[in-house]
C-alpha cells in the first residue's frame, strides 16, 4: 500500500477512561475520500468482509472502501484503501445502508428514497461521479409512501430473493420489501411494524434470523420482535432494553447472544446480553464502553440528542467494532479486550 498515513489507535491519555482503539492505516487515497465525506452515519460490511461502506450525510456520499485486518499481532491492525465514491441525484441526506450482495449496495436517503446500486468496475470514481440506481423505493406500501427512510438492513433468503427492512423516521414505522434475483425486481412493500415506534433509527436482525432489534430512538429503548411469531402494524415488542439515551446504530455479535448499541446522546456503547439467545422480558445492559473523549463530545453535541457514536459494525467474525460520528469518522475497538 503507497502512500499509507496512520489515523488512529495510539489510545487515550493516561487517566482517560476512554477505552483504547485499534490502529487503522489508511492509503492516501482513503484518506481523501474519508475528508470528502465529512459526517459520517450509518456504516457496513459486505457479505465477504472485504469492502466497508460509509455514508457522508452533508456530503451526500457512500464511501466505499477495501479493508483487510492484519491478525499477526496481539491486536488487530486494520488497512484501508481504495476509495469510491458513490454519488446520485436521488442520494439526499444518505442515513442506512447495507449490501445486497457483494456487487450491489442499499442506501436508505432522509430525503425521501430507498436505492439499489451496482458498484462501478473502477477502483476509483472522481468526487463528481453520479450513478443511477438500478432500483429506488418510494413507498412504503401500495397506501403509504417513504416519508424519511433512515435505516435499511438486508435479510437475505435465498439466491432468488432478499428482504429489505426500511425504518421510515417520520412515519414511525418499519416496512418489508422483497427484492428478486439481484434487484431484477422489486415487489410492493407492507408495513412490518408500527406500534409504539418513536423514530426507528436503526434495525438489525439476529444472525439465526429469529430475533429483530430496533432502535426506538425518542423512547430511549430497543424494541425486540420475534419474527417466528406472526408480525403486524399493531404488534407488541417480545423484549426491551432500557438504559440507552438515543439508540441509534445496533448490531447483533455472530453467536446472537450479545447486542452492541451506540448511543448517539451520550459517548458511550452499551452492550445487552441473552446467554441463551432469547431477547423477551426486559433487560438493562451487561458493560458500557466510552469510544471518545470529552472534547470530541461536546464538539458535536448541538443538542441532547447528538455528540455520541451514530454508525455501528462489527467485522464478520465479531471482534472487532467501528463507530462513526461527526467528530469521530471512523473509530475501532478490539471487543474481547474493552469489554471485560
Amino acid at each position: 500500500m503507497e502512500n499509507a498515513a496512520e489515523t488512529s489507535g495510539s489510545g487515550p491519555e493516561v487517566g482517560s477512561d476512554v477505552v483504547p482503539q485499534l490502529q487503522i492505516i489508511m492509503s492516501a487515497g482513503a484518506r481523501e475520500v474519508m475528508d470528502r465525506l465529512g459526517r459520517t452515519e450509518d456504516l457496513r460490511f459486505s457479505p465477504d468482509g472485504e469492502r466497508l461502506a460509509i455514508l457522508g450525510f452533508h456530503s451526500n456520499m457512500c464511501g466505499l472502501f477495501s479493508l483487510a485486518l492484519d491478525r499477526s499481532a496481539p491486536l488487530p491492525v486494520l488497512y484501508m484503501d481504495g476509495g469510491l465514491e458513490l454519488r446520485s441525484a436521488t442520494m439526499k441526506s444518505p442515513h442506512g445502508v447495507d449490501f445486497l450482495d457483494d456487487d450491489k449496495v442499499v442506501v436508505a436517503s432522509r430525503g425521501g428514497k430507498v436505492d439499489i446500486f451496482r458498484l462501478p468496475a473502477a477502483s476509483v470514481s472522481g468526487p463528481g461521479s453520479a450513478l443511477t440506481p438500478l432500483r429506488l423505493i418510494t413507498r412504503a406500501s401500495p397506501f403509504q409512501s417513504l416519508g424519511m427512510p433512515g435505516s435499511v438492513w438486508v435479510t437475505r433468503r435465498n439466491d432468488l430473493a432478499a428482504q429489505l427492512l426500511v425504518c421510515d423516521n417520520i412515519k414511525h414505522s418499519i416496512s418489508s420489501h422483497t427484492v428478486i434475483a439481484g434487484a431484477t425486481c422489486v415487489l410492493p412493500g407492507r408495513v412490518l411494524l408500527q406500534q409504539r415506534l418513536q423514530i426507528p433509527d436503526g434495525v438489525t436482525v439476529s444472525p439465526d434470523g429469529r430475533w429483530m432489534a430496533v432502535s426506538n430512538h425518542a423512547s430511549h429503548e430497543i424494541f425486540f420482535y420475534d419474527r417466528s411469531r406472526r408480525l403486524g402494524p399493531d404488534s407488541e415488542p417480545h423484549g426491551i432494553a432500557r438504559g440507552v439515551d438515543y439508540p441509534h446504530g445496533l448490531r447483533f455479535s455472530p453467536d446472537g447472544s450479545s447486542l452492541y448499541v451506540a448511543d448517539a446522546g451520550q459517548p458511550f456503547v452499551l452492550r445487552f446480553s441473552a446467554p441463551e439467545g432469547d431477547w423477551a422480558g426486559d433487560r438493562r445492559e451487561s458493560g458500557k464502553i466510552r469510544v471518545m473523549d470529552e472534547e470530541t463530545f461536546l464538539m458535536g453535541r448541538y443538542n441532547p440528542q447528538e455528540g455520541g457514536p451514530k454508525g455501528l459494525e462489527l467485522d464478520p467474525g465479531g471482534e472487532v467494532l467501528l463507530v462513526t460520528s461527526d467528530y469521530q469518522r471512523l473509530a475501532a475497538f478490539h471487543i474481547p479486550t474493552v469489554f471485560t
